[in-house]
């Protein structure tokens, strides 16, 4: 039955006040969570080892094997009974508050996401997160995207843009951070919202809640610690393909209009999106194809494709002209020659993995649901849903696959590159599941078997090489050699989709499908669980140059290469130190630029300017003196000028790196190196190796 899609004008004032009673008591209890309960329910949140997981499916196997049986539904009758209940009661409950409903989902998904994210205060991703967050602190400081200094527009610009105000106003670095992981986990789990509508198209309201809530109870909702696009790439990309559906369905000036607008913004939070103009194209051009009306669709959706191909064009001019442009950052995927073969042979293993995390069944379902939303008598809200879904799953496919098969790729998986596409997936499973579930037993056969054989195709090179941030389904699976060290790894995905082909298959009610789903989600959770070396207190001591400078002041951090053939531990100081000035200039605010001297070596990745000293040390860039206010150098290097404070590794209690040290100077002009101690010390704060 076609469900009338509404955004409802007045919602009732005891939902409303329910609802800021439910936000009320997710924010207590993400504080008390993270300050007192956090290592206990992460505790519990990681029970979910290989060796349970697989206890986990053999009782989930042996109760769904027992309950397909006629003659045992007697024995199963009080539990059925009980979830049939508990089922009207969750619809009766979606009928009269479906934004209660939301709100206690979202509030609970944010919430634990705050808690747990007290666990990791350090950069992870580097040197993504030091782009974005230095992008976000000019923004704060400046109102301008600088990066160490200088302009950089090629990364994105609206998601740093997002981050800045708790850089403008937080205390210091530190602080800002624990607001950035809020704030990223409250915007994801924001996601329910479009993805609740987005399945109102085609699905009842309780329906929708279920795929709703499905959305944000994603295993990636982990990446909310982490300061990357994804938290909000995620709630946009979902809220684009609800335009994109109705533009689809009516494609009135201004649902175009709303497309063109949603483009931008996705193109602006992450370069990506560039594949969803190809999805865009794409599903014009098939709307005419099978209507056998190409130029009058052509006609009809001419505002959309002139300016997308208006915008092409001035990029592909400005490209040539070398002038630097939003997604010009990555403009190198677009020099790579692609192999046919390379390219289908990443998307078979990309979708390998990610079946993995979604429980197998929410893929191997896609393509039935697919069948009956773009049938020729298909409502037309149905058909828009189905071909804007397939449209721009194939789209993020296809970018993840060309930036796996390119030399940017790293040999590695990129699952965090592809969940996006998770509400769709779950919406369509909905609909398969809410219409009768019609299979095709050959075909759900061919399709289990072919992604069964396909992962005995997977080197176990990469499996080995994706971390848990590009791949947790890589990570997940990889565990499994602690259970059981003769099967290979590749046999435990081939064990998953045998058995998400049979719930497929034999599956006479919802309750399993989704449990299926839910399941991949918890066994993959753990592994999205970033935890670091530090507490929150230890990294509040990292912003020490925040709190040590003038109110206004910034400062320059100055990495000196003092390694030296013959000193003691030399390497191993100067990897410490480095690791320093990487956690300095993400947790304080007011760092915002570094400088290289003598050598260039960093551990974040990213490329700074190298300074050359005058043989009065004099620190010359392109040849002319510079002169920095307020310095940050190691500790053995003395620079003109006043020292005002110091910073040693070893006071924050760290048994990783404990012989850094940085001082704080206000230099002299022109900005000039002193004289090392001779013998050095052997580590920057003066201890021994």
């Amino acid at each position: 039955m076609k469900a009338r899609w509404r955004i409802p004008s007045r919602p009732r004032l005891r939902d409303v006040a329910l609802s800021c009673v439910v936000v009320g008591l997710g924010a207590s209890a993400a504080v008390a969570f993270r300050s007192t309960t956090a290592e206990t329910a992460r505790s519990a949140f990681r029970w979910l080892t290989p060796t349970h997981c697989v206890e986990v499916v053999c009782v989930l196997v042996i109760v769904a094997a027992a309950t397909s049986l006629p003659p045992t539904d007697a024995l199963f009758a009080p539990v059925v009974a009980a979830l049939r209940a508990a089922g009207r009661a969750v619809s009766r409950l979606a009928v009269a508050s479906p934004l209660v409903v939301l709100t206690v989902a979202m509030s609970i998904v944010a919430a634990v996401r705050i808690a747990l994210g007290a666990a990791e205060n350090l950069p992870v991703v580097l040197g993504d997160e030091l782009v974005y967050v230095d992008l976000a602190k000019s923004f704060a400081l400046f109102g301008e995207p600088l990066l160490r200094g200088r302009l950089d527009v090629g990364q994105s610009i609206l998601y740093p843009l997002f981050l800045s105000p708790a850089y403008r106003f937080a205390p210091d670095g530190a602080v800002a951070y624990t607001v950035v992981k809020a704030m990223n986990a409250i915007v994801m789990s924001l996601t329910a919202v479009p993805a609740y509508y987005l399945a109102r198209r085609i699905l009842t309201t309780s329906w929708s809640l279920v795929a709703a809530v499905l959305s944000i109870a994603v295993p990636w909702t982990g990446y909310a610690v982490l300061s990357l696009t994804e938290p909000l790439f995620y709630p946009a990309f979902t809220a684009f393909a609800l335009v994109f559906v109705l533009m689809l369905e009516r494609p009135s000036l201004r649902r175009q209009l709303l497309v063109l607008v949603g483009l931008a913004v996705l193109v602006g939070i992450r370069p990506q999106a560039l594949a969803v103009v190809g999805s865009v194209v794409a599903a014009i051009v098939v709307i005419g194809l099978t209507e056998r009306a190409l130029s009058r669709t052509l006609r009809v959706y001419l505002p959309t494709l002139a300016v997308v191909g208006a915008g092409l064009v001035a990029g592909l001019c400005a490209s040539a002209a070398g002038v630097p442009v939003p997604t010009s950052g990555y403009s190198g995927l677009f020099n790579v020659h692609y192999g046919v073969v390379g390219v289908a042979k990443w998307t078979l293993w990309t979708v390998e993995t990610f079946a993995v995390s979604t429980g197998v069944v929410a893929l191997l379902a896609f393509p039935f649901a697919l069948r009956r939303l773009l049938r020729r008598d298909a409502p037309p809200a149905e058909r828009a849903f189905g071909l804007g879904a397939l449209a721009l799953c194939v789209g993020i496919l296809a970018s993840v696959a060309a930036l796996s098969a390119s030399p940017y790729g790293l040999g590695i998986l990129h699952e965090r590159n592809l969940f996006y596409v998770t509400p769709l997936l779950v919406i369509s499973l909905a609909y398969w599941l809410a219409n009768g579930r019609e299979r095709h037993a050959p075909v759900a056969l061919g399709l289990a078997v072919a992604l069964a054989a396909g992962a005995s195709l997977l080197p176990d090179r990469i499996l080995r090489s994706t971390n848990n941030v590009d791949g947790p389904a890589a990570s997940f699976v990889n565990a499994f050699k602690s259970v059981a060290a003769g099967p290979p790894v590749q046999l435990w995905i081939a064990v998953a989709v045998a058995l998400g082909g049979a719930v497929v298959l034999l599956a006479r009610r919802p309750l399993l499908p989704l449990a299926s789903v839910v399941v991949a989600f918890a066994f993959v959770a753990p592994v999205t669980d970033y935890q670091g070396p530090l507490s929150t207190t230890q990294a509040r001591r990292l912003a020490w140059v925040d709190h040590a400078l003038p109110a206004n002041a910034t400062a320059t951090l100055l990495h000196v290469d003092l390694t030296r053939p013959n000193l003691p531990c030399a390497e191993v100081d100067e990897y410490e130190q480095q690791g320093l000035l990487v956690w300095t200039e993400f947790l304080n605010t007011r760092v915002t630029r570094l400088l290289h001297v003598y050598d260039m070596r960093g551990r974040d990745n990213l490329s700074a300017p190298l300074l050359t000293a005058r043989s009065d040390g004099v620190l010359l860039e392109g040849g002319q003196p510079i002169a920095p206010r307020f310095v940050v150098v190691d500790s053995r290097q003395p620079i003109a000028g006043t020292r005002i404070a110091r910073f040693d590794l070893a006071r924050i209690g760290s048994v990783f790196q404990g012989g850094a040290s940085l001082t704080l100077w206000k230099a002299d002009a022109p900005l000039r190196l002193g004289p090392v101690a001779a013998p050095l010390p052997p580590r920057a704060d003066g201890g021994g190796c």
